[in-house]
């Protein structure tokens, strides 16, 4: 049994509110989410932008100043992040706070709690009326060393190449990171320019998660804000349009590493605003998501190919991603085996032992993301993104219901479109 969490939407010029109140967490969530499509300079500019921001404001002008504050509000928590799904960017700040029933002087905290927030995205420190200069230096140095440490992951990278290399001149391919040529490029001007009409160009998403009275926190909430967000951009769910490969494109890579990655990107139709999402989610399930899967059983375990492989569906895209490590000898294969085990669904050999494990373990995964108050707002932001309503509870009824033959319909959609391997250098 679970605890179903209500969520009530409420719309204003420039913003919707999203009041998600639960007694299931001892924490208040305030979750701004700012949705924008991909473009190339915008990339640059929002990989520095929101950690400048948290680095200071007129109010608490250096970051000590700021953990001092938070320090106060019971030792809240403000954080910024920057992550990509379908063709969007989106910037998102949290504050976590304890909730001010359970601290021992409540008195104002919530109301001082937006204050902070406000201050920190709306009054930024400035030196005459430019953002900071030094910061901005000190940004970029961590937004590079990002783009590096990304490449270091080796299965990120490859991942990362692969939809680079299939979706190339398309906003699905560009990578959230940028360019380390276009970091450096970024001034205190044009960033500053940049955060001047940023709030007038972002779908603005708001969340408000934990144990409130929701009028009173509406309420709470608008006293400070609303006048910031009349001019955010009207809703625009991701429409997939027609696109595809005259042929599969294959990439190679030589770099110096032990133990190689091959990577295989799919195309499907299946995306969240779907009817049949819930039977792609079955289908990459039984192909290769988990232990019980074919590909993990055949690839890893029968013929001991891989050291890993698993398999990824992208919700708002409908990309899929096969994603092994192994040894180079072993590519032609371990990419034989792989198509096999796609063809094999594709013609209907499906057990009834296959489709249980997996609508259990797809169950299990949904129920583990209602523990935690950043689960529920990324499955939250599925619906916003799509604009298809689905709530928890009509996921997991519609997930017991796939069966074999929707499984095998939805695979027959799946084509594979090209592969990433990255090989070391003696291979």
């Amino acid at each position: 049994m679970f605890i179903l969490i209500s969520e009530k939407i409420e719309r204003y010029p420039g913003f919707r509110l999203h009041l998600l109140p639960t007694q299931k967490f001892q924490t208040i969530t305030c979750y701004f989410r700012f949705i924008h499509p991909l473009e190339k300079q915008e990339i640059h500019y929002a990989q520095i932008l929101p950690f400048v921001l948290l680095q200071g404001s007129q109010k608490f002008p250096n970051k000590n100043a700021i953990q001092k504050e938070l320090d106060r509000l019971s030792g809240a928590l403000l954080s910024a992040q920057v992550t990509k799904r379908a063709d969007k960017q989106i910037i998102s700040f949290c504050l976590e706070m304890l909730n001010p029933k359970w601290a021992a002087d409540s008195a104002h905290m919530q109301e001082d709690a937006f204050a902070l927030l406000e201050d920190i995205l709306f009054d930024p420190f400035l030196i005459e009326n430019q953002l900071s200069s030094n910061l901005i230096a000190l940004e970029k140095e961590k937004a590079i060393a990002r783009l590096k440490g990304q490449k270091d992951d080796k299965i990120q990278y490859a991942n990362e190449k692969l939809i680079e290399n299939l979706y190339e001149n398309l906003p699905y391919g560009l990578s959230i990171y940028g360019t380390e040529e276009g970091l450096q490029a970024v001034t205190s001007e044009s960033l500053t320019a940049y955060y001047q009409t940023f709030f007038h160009t972002q779908q603005i998403e708001v969340y408000l998660l934990g144990d409130f009275e929701s009028e009173q926190m509406s309420h709470c909430f608008m006293k400070y804000f609303a006048k910031h967000f009349q001019n955010g951009k009207e809703f625009q769910p991701f429409q997939k349009k027609n696109w595809q490969l005259d042929h599969p494109k294959e990439m190679v890579q030589t770099e110096p590493i032990a133990q190689a990655k091959l990577h295989l990107g799919f195309e499907t139709d299946a995306t969240f605003a779907r009817n049949d999402y819930e039977a792609m989610q079955v289908c990459n399930g039984i192909f290769g998501a988990f232990t019980h899967s074919k590909c993990f059983l055949t690839v890893r375990e029968k013929y001991s190919l891989a050291y890993y492989i698993t398999s990824k569906l992208e919700s708002q895209h409908g990309f899929l991603t096969v994603m092994t490590g192994i040894d180079a000898k072993n590519e032609s294969k371990t990419r034989e085996m792989i198509l096999k085990a796609l063809d094999q669904i594709q013609n209907g050999q499906v057990t009834e032992k296959e489709l249980k494990q997996t609508k259990a373990a797809l169950r299990n995964e949904l129920l583990c993301a209602l523990d935690d108050p950043r689960g529920i707002l990324e499955l939250s932001l599925h619906q916003i993104l799509s604009g298809k309503k689905r709530t928890f509870h009509e996921w997991l009824e519609n997930l017991s219901q796939v069966t074999k033959e929707d499984v095998v319909c939805v695979s027959r959609q799946v084509k594979y479109i090209g592969s990433f391997f990255l090989k070391g250098e003696e291979s």
